[in-house]
């Protein structure tokens, strides 16, 4: 059983706990449910946001890049939390605990992890390849 985060009207949420989705909006649509939960006596449109809890995998995924980023941060729930916002944050995470950024600036330059994460920075930032001399050892100055 899942918990799913659910907006109605315009400013409304609330959570379900559920097995799918579609049991979610069902749980949602009766009319006890709204009556007692939401005091509401319609519910309009419906739009499910996001699955609220990360697996123990996908938090330490995203602890493991958050200990390697070099900017300031906040506390791992509320990072995760806002993190999460994403809808395609499933397909991100990988690609993020993998990502190894050289930052070419001092660290006070750095941007906040909620920045870098809001922004969606990490689609704007390169990972750090190995350079290798592409003339030879004949032209490595520093070698010599």
């Amino acid at each position: 059983m899942k918990q799913y985060k659910i907006k109605y009207r315009e400013t409304c949420y609330t959570e379900v706990w559920a097995e799918s989705i579609e049991e979610a909006i069902k749980i949602i649509k009766t009319p006890d449910y709204r009556i007692e939960q939401l005091k509401r006596t319609f519910v309009e449109k419906l739009e499910v946001l996001t699955e609220v809890k990360p697996n123990e995998l996908e938090t330490q995924m995203f602890e493991t890049f958050r200990f390697k980023y070099k900017g300031k941060k906040r506390g791992l729930e509320t990072e995760l939390i806002n993190f999460t916002k994403h809808k395609d944050w499933r397909q991100v995470l990988p690609q993020l605990e993998r990502m190894n950024i050289k930052w070419g600036c001092e660290t006070k330059f750095i941007p906040h992890l909620a920045t870098f994460i809001n922004q969606r920075r990490w689609e704007m930032v390169e990972d750090v390849k190995p350079t290798v001399n592409p003339y030879g050892e004949q032209h490595n100055w520093s070698a010599k």
